[in-house]
């Protein structure tokens, strides 16, 4: 599979970390990650900044994927706005986790 490259013609996919400096802006605008994680209102502040921290360190070292190079949203629902198991996240009080850390 190739990408369009403005400057050079064409990039192999599995070269576009690898681009060289004149290519990297135009590489860099369509091989972003973007991870988008849905949860359960009810985690406090610094367990998602944990959690977010240690996705950075963990594509960093895993991936070689730079962290300013990665952008990731936490969206929170509210407990009834989640369907599981046949019911709503509100009703469910048998959770083997804690939604509230």
């Amino acid at each position: 599979m190739i990408s369009l490259n403005s400057k050079s013609g064409l990039i192999p996919i599995n070269s576009c970390w690898n681009a060289n400096s004149d290519q990297a802006d135009s590489v860099a605008r369509f091989y972003l990650p973007v991870i988008e994680i849905n949860m359960m209102a009810g985690r406090k502040p610094e367990t998602q900044k944990n959690l977010i921290k240690a996705l950075f360190q963990n594509i960093g070292s895993q991936l070689l994927i730079s962290p300013v190079d990665v952008e990731i949203t936490i969206k929170e629902q509210a407990p009834y706005q989640w369907g599981f198991r046949g019911m709503t996240g509100d009703e469910a009080n048998d959770l083997k986790y804690k939604i509230k850390v």
